[in-house]
């Protein structure tokens, strides 16, 4: 989690001050920057995956048979501007539910 006086928050379209852009994507291989699309920002809440959410239609997180595993990719643009220089932390939580 960022400092607690300067916190960063995730964007939802572009990388700006103190907001980094994060992106996922099921893929099964290393997937270009540009496979990554609107559908695929990661926002501050729960968000469902769907044949087009965070898929790049080869591979998604729906319906994923007992014993198969799936690969998820992350993209992030860093904010080109920040209150402080220095590293920053983010927490990301996947949930699987049935």
């Amino acid at each position: 989690m960022a400092r607690e006086e300067h916190p960063w928050t995730l964007a939802t379209s572009t990388a700006g001050f103190n907001a980094p852009l994060l992106k996922a994507l099921f893929h099964p291989t290393k997937p270009s920057a540009s496979d990554f699309g609107p559908d695929d920002v990661v926002l501050g809440g729960w968000t469902s995956c769907t044949e087009a959410v965070y898929s790049a239609g080869e591979e998604t997180g729906v319906n994923v048979p007992v014993g198969e595993s799936r690969t998820l990719w992350m993209l992030m643009d860093t904010p080109p501007t920040a209150y402080r220089a220095g590293s920053e932390q983010i927490s990301l939580s996947v949930n699987v539910d049935e």
